[in-house]
């Protein structure tokens, strides 16, 4: 098994843009855009909130481990999108 990651080797600020996950847990693929402003997860429990956080930790430095690997799948794909210049990710 195989976890691909892109992880930030030395933040220096920017704004979060979008996060993608592709077979992580128990996601099959997901791509969460977020846009300038106050941005909120809310949801029920078992929605996702935690594996949204979980990953996030994983990029910024957390332990990489198989068992965030989807059932049934080699690798998973976990991908952060960050815009240093200004604080508008999206047109």
């Amino acid at each position: 098994m195989r976890l691909v990651w892109w992880g930030v080797t030395r933040y220096t600020g920017g704004v979060i843009c979008a996060l993608e996950l592709q077979d992580f847990a128990i996601v099959d693929a997901l791509r969460l855009e977020l846009d300038k402003g106050f941005n909120v997860l809310s949801g029920e429990t078992g929605a996702g909130k935690s594996i949204l956080i979980d990953a996030l930790a994983l990029l910024l430095g957390g332990k990489a481990d198989a068992t965030v690997i989807r059932s049934g799948n080699e690798e998973a794909l976990v991908k952060l999108n960050l815009s240093s210049k200004t604080p508008v990710c999206r047109k």
